[in-house]
């Protein structure tokens, strides 16, 4: 199997989780919403991105739109 697979789904599979985990709780609460998930969530989701180009697959030119 391709390590560069690998890492590109771990960080989709942990960019969709972490998405998912902030979004989860009130909307009109704050208290609900972790600032240090939502700094993570970004984080994650500039590395999945920055993966995303680099991917030629099927999966990745459909995540990227």
């Amino acid at each position: 199997m391709n390590p560069e697979k690998v890492v590109f789904g771990f960080f989709i599979v942990l960019s969709l989780t972490l998405n998912f985990g902030f979004f989860v709780g009130e909307i009109d609460d704050p208290v609900h919403h972790n600032v240090y998930e939502l700094f993570a969530v970004h984080i994650v989701n500039i590395i999945a991105t920055l993966l995303k180009f680099g991917d030629r697959s099927q999966l990745g030119a459909v995540l990227l739109s």
